[in-house]
């Protein structure tokens, strides 16, 4: 790769930061409910898949084809670590939200690696309400 092929270092830099930005909140929700995954974890993984889409970016240039295998290689790494997340015992089935969450990580790291902020934040934002939601409290048995 000739130097004129690399990315712009400053805004692969802007890039990482937003997609860990992003990423914190979403990791800092899934702390606080003692999650199986936290804040460390969700901004690893926006990392991460940020860093590998510029990687992919700088050393395949803009193939299409070559782009969509690292994508698919981060969202399937990422399928992994989320069905880690995931716990079943006999009545429950535990971690599912964590693990999509963390799914929907990737798709926000993705964006913002290709400077698409609007969209990254977006989603966030809306990842963010969407773990906020919660069915009705139980109701409790008359004494």
């Amino acid at each position: 790769m000739s130097g004129a092929d690399a990315p712009d270092p400053v805004m692969s830099l802007i890039r990482l930061a937003a997609a860990v930005a992003l990423a914190v909140p979403l990791g800092w929700e899934r702390k606080a409910r003692s999650a199986s995954a936290g804040l460390r974890t969700y901004a690893l993984v926006a990392m991460g898949t940020c860093a590998f889409v510029l990687t992919g970016q700088g050393a395949l240039g803009a193939s299409p084809d070559k782009q969509a295998d690292v994508l698919f290689g981060i969202v399937t790494g990422v399928g992994f670590i989320g069905g880690g997340a995931v716990l079943k015992d006999p009545e429950t089935l535990r971690g599912m939200v964590t693990a999509v969450s963390l799914w929907v990580t990737v798709a926000i790291a993705t964006a913002a690696a290709h400077g698409l902020y609007v969209l990254a934040f977006a989603m966030s934002l809306l990842t963010l309400v969407s773990l906020q939601l919660r069915g009705p409290a139980p109701k409790e048995e008359p004494s």
